[in-house]
């Protein structure tokens, strides 16, 4: 019984998937498809293959060459960077981030700096070199061409029997556990190979297998001329399209975040979700053109390669669209009204009126000559829609009837700026006047007021205006200013709503202003915290929490505003066909989707609709330029980023101080929501205020290690996970070095000594000069006083003892004291002959050097001892020792020690032999005296003045008087 119970769930459910994937073309509407193709950068517009690298960049494969792309821009390469051949037919990327290509000569890898290549022909398969698919997984990578299977594991490639010779390989899958899938034509049979073994798996004789993909279920999806199909337990169900329908082949697939499946067929790409069908083709925004492949990214993005169109890319359908291309011809939607039965009306600058009904816009004519009327506001009263016009006044269209006519008053001026439904009653405001009409009675009646830009309903009885006279408000009457103690009260203000006590203005260029009635209490949102943009042209207040405004830059909600407020932008990405709003076009419906008009076409809030998010997968320095180029001189790097060139560990001369860096966060959403900061540490600056620059100046940088980091951000409080880091330094020039420094201090200390050494030696060549000059002075005063000396004293020395004798001779009979006195005279005078010799010869400068003191010494030994029995002998005189100058008071004190030694020995010693020896030993002159006497014993030795004389003579030169015995 349990067996059948299953059986029939299982028949039921496979009937209602059935009825279910009936294949559904909903009511018209244009998603937001971005084509990218050659205009953007992409090589070339048939795309063959997408795959996504571990940086988040999207690889496509064409038929010219390879592009990677960053969100943003395109980086292409083609044969002349090293691959194998242009014709690409297949990607993949492995764990490490390596990227692998198929193409018409063999498999290529890139690894972000060079191509290898590698050859799939042999001689029994010379055509065998065109690569068909590529799957890649952590340890190696299967290739597939046309008549083999390969396999390149640790650099070599392996060429893996078939399990079907005759057949040639057709499609190839890597699932989850490591295992081969491989689909071959020919041949009704799914094989596995798994442990070096083939198993198989038996198919319809009818079934022609395209591609295998896996969901992340880890259910296997088969592709073929028929349809799609899951294997699940070894059985094939039909997924698409149902068994009542035509066979469709299926070309490629992808999974979705959410779990839909999405893949194309030879006329559409058909998403799957939750059991209904989507169809996909140009008339709501994708393409005609059969797309080849389909990825979904890691923000959830899908991406489509076209085989003529280039890329598309859904990344969601928060906005869907009217415009241009369903029918509008003025894209410029000003206005925009819905009837109970749910047609809505929109209303144009450039174009007048449309209904949008069941998908289909429809222009409504005013009569022919206001056909071009420009539309300002809409609103619906019962049955009847009422037009605001430029230049043409009010306008009423019945509904039912589909009629056009004129509302003829005289209240009512050319113009009208707004419209405000009041009950039964409709607030008109024109060049004119404030009218309030009713369209059923017929009943008007207009208010003295300026004219008026905006207005909006307090409570039941009063309107609050902004008029060319500022803020006013008409209550019970009565019109009066109103001061709210904002910016709005002086600024220029575009629209207003009121909601649960909170009147909320937007103005031209200060952003959104917040003001409860009850308390005062005001709110400001521009730029500064969240807004695009500060011109602000439509207001809807959704409750006292959440507040939505079209800006000059994008669509934003404002949610959590009395705490804080948290603003999310919405543009292209999100769906918006034109990035500026208009003014007054908004229409919030019951149901929480809401209508704004812009400058493209009309757009629709879907609250239930989820979007890719934005989360950057990495964050890339693409750029760093010197002076505003390209750095070439390869000796200030040491090597280049991966696939952007970015020099690394780059060391930059002192002069080249000038740089400017380009990042990016790769997000294949786009990056309209994606704000960066950074900061250079290095400089004692913070981090620079949240914004959407991505490229960043440094001028005249001083020298020193600095490390760039830049963050990014999608709602400019939080950085997100990525971060970039980049090293780099300028050289610290010599002349500011240590090294520099210090060798300037001992060029200083040098120069210092230097000087000083000028200094002291011109100071002593200044001393030796007068030094000379003063011995040259003294030279001619010691001759002079010589010649004096000699001519005066010994004349009269000579005259007394000349007298002395003639005395003697007159004076025979003298006694002999007379004549003992007079031998004293004769001998005093003699002896001081003898000392005037030894004064006039040490005044001579002749005998100034120490041969001639020495020859004077023995000359006076000789003179003591010549008339003797004493032997005296002087040894060791040299004659070079005329080279040596000696002082006049040493060599005067020398003689006379010597003088007095060889008196001493004449007189006390008893001695046959007196000896003086002179010699030269390591640059000292040893003088000895000696004799043969008697000697002496020192402790009966009484000092006499002679020896005295002789210590402090040889005590004044510097030198002792050894006495030895």
């Amino acid at each position: 019984m349990q067996v059948w119970r299953n059986a029939l769930l299982k028949a039921f459910r496979g009937a209602c998937l059935a009825y279910l994937l009936l294949p559904l073309k909903s009511i018209a509407q244009r998603y937001p498809f971005f084509n990218i193709g050659i205009e953007q950068g992409l090589i070339q517009s048939q795309v063959s293959a997408l795959v996504q690298d571990k940086a988040g960049h999207l690889w496509a494969g064409t038929l010219g060459g390879i592009s990677c792309y960053d969100g943003q821009t395109f980086r292409s390469f083609t044969k002349r960077d090293g691959l194998s051949a242009n014709e690409v037919s297949a990607l993949a990327c492995d764990s490490s981030g390596i990227l692998w290509i198929g193409t018409t000569n063999g498999l290529s890898k890139y690894d972000g700096f060079h191509f290898s290549n590698f050859s799939l022909s042999s001689p029994d398969n010379p055509i065998g070199n065109r690569v068909l698919q590529v799957v890649a997984d952590n340890k190696q990578v299967w290739t597939i061409s046309f008549r083999s299977l390969y396999r390149l594991r640790k650099g070599k490639m392996d060429i893996i029997p078939l399990p079907s010779p005759k057949a040639s390989p057709r499609a190839i899958l890597s699932d989850h556990r490591g295992g081969i899938w491989l689909a071959v034509t020919n041949a009704r049979y799914l094989y596995h190979f798994n442990n070096n073994a083939w198993d198989s798996l038996a198919l319809s004789s009818s079934l022609s297998i395209l591609k295998i993909a896996e969901d992340r279920n880890e259910h296997l999806l088969i592709l073929t001329n028929e349809g799609l199909y899951k294997l699940d337990s070894r059985q094939l169900t039909l997924i698409y399209p149902n068994k009542k329908s035509a066979p469709n082949p299926i070309f490629s697939f992808a999974e979705g975040r959410d779990g839909s499946y999405w893949f194309s067929t030879a006329s559409n790409v058909v998403q799957i979700l939750n059991g209904k069908a989507q169809l996909y083709d140009r008339q709501n925004g994708l393409t005609d053109v059969l797309v080849q492949q389909i990825l979904c990214d890691h923000e959830g993005n899908i991406w489509f390669g076209t085989n003529g169109e280039g890329l598309y890319r859904f990344s969601g359908a928060t906005f869907t669209a009217v415009d241009e291309q369903m029918g509008l011809t003025g894209p410029q939607v000003s206005s925009i009204a819905q009837s109970k039965n749910g047609e809505v009306f929109l209303g144009s600058f450039d174009g007048g009126l449309y209904e949008y009904s069941e998908g289909k816009v429809k222009q409504i004519f005013f009569q022919k000559k206001e056909a071009r009327s420009s539309v300002t506001s809409l609103v619906i009263q019962q049955n009847t829609l009422a037009i605001g016009t430029q230049n043409s006044g009010l306008w009423l269209y019945d509904i039912k009837t589909k009629k056009l006519h004129p509302y003829a008053s005289g209240l009512i001026g050319t113009t009208v700026t707004s419209m405000l439904p009041d009950g039964d009653n409709l607030w008109v405001a024109s060049d004119k006047s404030l009218a309030k009409i009713s369209l059923s009675s017929k009943e008007q009646e207009s208010v003295e007021v300026p004219l008026v830009q905006a207005l909006t309903k307090i409570g039941f009885d009063s309107l609050l205006l902004y008029t060319n006279s500022g803020l006013m408000l008409y209550s019970h009457n009565n019109l009066h200013r109103f001061v709210t103690g904002t910016g709005a009260d002086s600024g220029q203000i575009t629209c207003m709503d009121f909601r649960q006590g909170t009147v909320w203005m937007g103005t031209v260029d200060n952003g959104v202003y917040g003001y409860q009635f009850a308390t005062g209490k005001a709110l400001h949102i521009n730029r500064s915290n969240g807004l695009r943009s500060d011109f602000i042209y439509n207001i809807c207040a959704i409750s006292d929490n959440e507040v939505w405004v079209g800006t000059g830059f994008g669509i934003c909600s404002i949610s959590n505003i009395w705490n804080q407020p948290k603003v999310k932008f919405y543009g292209r990405n999100a769906g918006l066909i034109g990035m500026e709003s208009n003014r007054n076009a908004v229409l919030p419906l019951p149901d929480g989707r809401i209508w704004f008009g812009t400058t493209g076409g009309a757009v629709l809030y879907h609250p239930e609709n989820t979007t890719a998010v934005t989360k950057p997968i990495s964050l890339q320095l693409q750029k760093v330029q010197l002076f505003g180029e390209t750095i070439h001189d390869t000796s200030w790097y040491h090597g280049l980023s991966a696939i952007y060139a970015v020099p690394q560990d780059l060391q930059l001369p002192w002069q080249q101080n000038n740089l400017s860096f380009s990042f990016q966060a790769v997000s294949l959403t786009g990056d309209e929501t994606i704000l960066y900061r950074y900061r250079l540490e290095g400089l004692k600056a913070p981090w620079s205020e949240w914004s959407s620059n991505k490229t960043v100046n440094f001028s005249a940088l001083p020298p020193g290690k600095f490390a760039l980091h830049v963050q990014s951000s999608t709602d400019g409080v939080m950085p997100t996970n990525q971060q970039l880091i980049y090293h780099f330094e300028i050289n610290t020039p010599f002349f500011k070095t240590g090294l520099f420094k210090l060798l300037i201090l001992a060029a200083c200390i040098l120069l210092g000594v230097i000087l000083q050494y000028i200094v002291a030696r011109r100071k002593r060549a200044r001393l030796t000069m007068i030094a000379a000059f003063k011995r040259e002075e003294q030279a001619r005063v010691r001759e002079r006083t010589a010649e004096d000396f000699h001519d005066e004293v010994g004349n009269k020395l000579t005259r007394i003892n000349v007298l002395t004798n003639v005395l003697r001779a007159k004076l025979p009979n003298a006694t002999n004291d007379a004549l003992r006195i007079i031998e004293q005279i004769q001998d005093n005078a003699k002896q001081l002959y003898s000392g005037t010799r030894d004064i006039l010869w040490s005044l001579q400068p002749a005998n100034d050097t120490l041969f001639q003191v020495l020859s004077r010494i023995k000359e006076i030994g000789h003179e003591l001892f010549g008339d003797t029995d004493i032997q005296f002998m002087m040894t060791g005189l040299d004659a070079n020792w005329n080279d040596y100058r000696i002082p006049m008071d040493l060599h005067r004190n020398l003689v006379m020690i010597f003088k007095e030694a060889l008196n001493n020995a004449l007189k006390y010693a008893d001695a046959s032999k007196v000896t003086i020896t002179a010699k030269k030993e390591n640059d000292y002159i040893t003088l000895q005296i000696r004799d043969n006497g008697k000697g002496y014993k020192e402790d009966e030795i009484v000092p006499g003045q002679g020896l005295l004389n002789m210590k402090a003579r040889a005590a004044r030169l510097g030198g002792i008087i050894e006495l030895a015995s």
